[in-house]
């Protein structure tokens, strides 16, 4: 037994590595500067906590999750690793004990994000106690051709350069040809190890349809929903809409939990808990719910409204039959879904000079696309604000935003085209298939949403049962209105 297949043993308890884990780790071991492309439930993680304890000295995770790191140390810390983070939710009492600590070098891992690479207090501590391994998590927002560009992720580069860091690997679920070039680039490594797990999970069933307005496709997803099993979830664009389905089908009867940013701490964490604990089998949310999840038995992801890119849809999507048991993954489509997510799109019209005041004023306007509002508050929660860097990023974010309504309308193209849902994921991640029938999405099979029916499952159906509340509703598709047994829901 070598040291690998004992490690993964004695401190992780394991049995044997999944497809590609032994390759990357043996790849960052030897050196390498290894890019791995793992697919949710790939076991990523594992591919940076176990090269933790052999390359001795300190590993430093990057990664954008700030709102995960707590439940991530606790992690190492249960597999004896000892691990702790820093993020703007610390007091500045906590960080400088931590950052005390991290100098005299009692830390084995180190989570933070990228926004901190360039703080001066975590430098000086680094100064003593240098990283001997860097993991960077979620590597494709380095990329301006990725699905979710975090300017932040360009310092990574001359950080490693800083430090001469020995040992590195930059992980992501999902990356296209052109994205995993320009990591490459902005890392400044002229040569990487690239390692691609399958995007093909035959498991996974794809459905996709488009219906001619909201009314039918309402009426659809009832439908849908009476015939799935188990622990599911649908994902809604907007908050408001989330809101509004939320509100549906607990008066369709159905046992449902919501999460979106703009609710309180405390009801997201309920959520979250009751979700993963099985307490409610369905959780309805925006695509701020998710990341970092693990739970395995999720029979079903449905998406109400059509996502902005098909990397976001995948990455979604995938979170449905990580224990490779049967799942469906569905989409459904009316066409007022286009208008929001043209609205969206348009909010990429922002001004740069604009947002350089705001930064100054210290003030964020309201309607700005959230990943621009999410670059503005990290900056102003940041120690130092450099204008000319500044001016640098909102110039790369312009850039990022002119690429995406190009990717929307592949989006749109997986939606409407008559072709086969599996084959069409395939070719946008540049996976080469030679697919005739995949036996395993809509177009395939000739199967309708009064199809799918989860027969072979052996989970109870929680939903079915409890759904017996008669429809009754109206609606005037003008400001799309709705009624349900006398209450109103507003688009």
């Amino acid at each position: 037994m070598d040291i690998l297949e004992k490690t993964l043993k004695e401190r992780f308890h394991l049995p044997g590595f999944r497809p590609l884990q032994r390759e990357i780790i043996e790849g960052i071991l030897e050196r390498k500067n290894v890019i791995a492309v793992l697919a949710t439930g790939g076991g990523k993680s594992l591919c940076f906590q176990l090269p933790a304890l052999l390359t001795g000295g300190l590993t430093l995770v990057i990664t954008p999750l700030v709102a995960l790191m707590e439940d991530q140390v606790k992690r190492v810390q249960e597999l004896g690793i000892a691990g702790t983070y820093i993020s703007s939710v610390l007091d500045e009492r906590e960080k400088r004990t931590r950052l005390c600590r991290l100098a005299r070098g009692d830390y084995q891992i180190l989570f933070i994000a990228p926004e901190r690479l360039t703080s001066e207090s975590l430098n000086r501590a680094l100064e003593s106690c240098p990283p001997f391994f860097i993991a960077i998590d979620e590597a494709h927002c380095i990329s301006q051709w990725g699905h979710d560009f975090r300017p932040a992720y360009m310092k990574i580069g001359p950080f490693i350069q800083r430090y001469a860091v020995p040992y590195k690997a930059a992980f992501t679920g999902t990356a296209t040809r052109e994205t995993l070039e320009d990591m490459k680039r902005s890392l400044g490594w002229n040569t990487a190890l690239v390692l691609k797990a399958t995007f093909d999970r035959p498991n996974l069933k794809y459905m996709a349809y488009s219906f001619k307005n909201s009314l039918t496709k309402l009426y659809a997803l009832k439908e849908i929903l009476k015939g799935m099993k188990g622990a599911g979830a649908v994902y809604c664009s907007t908050r408001k809409d989330v809101e509004q389905i939320y509100g549906i089908l607990r008066m369709w009867g159905a046992r449902s939990c919501m999460y979106h940013a703009g609710l309180s701490p405390e009801i997201r964490k309920r959520s979250q808990a009751d979700w993963i604990s099985g307490r409610i089998p369905l959780i309805v949310a925006t695509n701020a719910f998710g990341m970092g999840i693990d739970k395995g038995d999720v029979r079903f992801v449905i998406h109400y409204q059509i996502p902005g890119n098909l990397e976001n849809y995948y990455q979604e999507a995938g979170r449905a039959g990580r224990d490779r048991q049967d799942s469906f993954c569905i989409l459904l489509y009316a066409p007022e879904d286009r208008d929001i997510q043209e609205f969206f799109l348009s909010g990429h019209t922002w001004d740069p000079q604009m947002l350089e005041d705001s930064v100054k004023d210290g003030q964020i306007p309201e309607d700005l696309p959230e990943y621009v509002k999410r670059y503005l508050s990290e900056t102003l929660y940041n120690e130092e604000k450099d204008p000319d860097r500044i001016r640098r990023d909102l110039m790369k974010l312009k850039s990022y935003a002119s690429l995406q309504m190009g990717k929307f309308e592949k989006m749109m193209g997986y939606v409407l085209e008559n072709r086969c849902r599996r084959k069409a994921i395939l070719d946008y991640f540049d996976e080469a298939s030679s697919l005739k029938n995949c036996g395993g999405c809509d177009v395939c099979l000739s199967w309708m949403p009064e199809d799918l029916k989860t027969d072979y499952l052996t989970v109870k159906n929680e939903l079915n049962d409890e759904m017996n509340m008669t429809l009754q509703l109206y609606t005037r598709f003008g400001n799309h209105r709705f009624y349900f047994n006398g209450h109103r829901f507003k688009h």
